[in-house]
């Protein structure tokens, strides 16, 4: 009877239409509604319209997906960690009952640690808007990014009705190799492992 939203945006996911039809279809299968929240942080210009247009250009639609789609550019700040990094959240996350991030774990271009790109990522920068990607962008220091991203997404966790996760691996032929699911209080030690399987 509640709702789900499912996060998108991620570009260059190979069979991404046919995951989310899965995961669609299983959100339903358990009696709930589920709704695509546009998750990009800056991306498109850090806008709706925007938002709008690069889910356009990846297919993800309404028509095509058979959800409703909701695009936001508004974040609020839901807590600080221990070493004063703040986590944000999209306004269009409070309007949902849960949240089920669905995102590929890589390796990141400009970062390198336990935890890189991946549903970390898809928390603090996806769902943190604007104001999550101007943070994670701002920290000049390549080493402290995953540092960044473990401990904003335990506060988001911790804070947010996050039910789970879906982690998608590809292989170097770009090629969907494995897609595994993980529980709220196991997803960022899963994702570690991984993204080191993945590597």
């Amino acid at each position: 009877g509640g709702t789900v939203g499912i996060t998108v945006g991620s570009r260059g996911i190979q069979n991404i239409l046919t995951i989310r039809d899965g995961v669609i279809a299983a959100v339903r299968g358990q009696g709930a509604e589920p709704v695509l929240l546009a998750a990009m942080g800056s991306h498109g210009g850090g806008t709706e319209d925007g938002q709008k247009d690069v889910l356009d250009s990846l297919g993800i639609t309404e028509e095509r997906l058979g959800a409703k789609i909701v695009t936001c550019a508004r974040g609020r700040e839901i807590g600080v960690t221990d070493k004063g990094w703040r986590a944000y959240m999209l306004e269009s996350a409070f309007g949902v009952d849960a949240i089920l991030p669905v995102n590929r774990v890589k390796k990141h271009t400009s970062l390198t640690g336990a935890i890189e790109s991946g549903l970390a990522k898809m928390l603090v920068v996806g769902l943190g808007g604007p104001p999550g990607a101007e943070q994670f962008h701002a920290v000049g220091e390549a080493d402290v990014l995953s540092p960044l991203l473990v401990d904003v997404s335990r506060v988001i966790l911790e804070k947010m009705p996050v039910i789970g996760g879906l982690a998608i691996v590809e292989n170097a032929y770009e090629e969907t190799a494995r897609i595994a699911a993980f529980a709220p209080k196991d997803m960022i030690e899963r994702e570690m492992e991984l993204l080191e399987w993945s590597k």
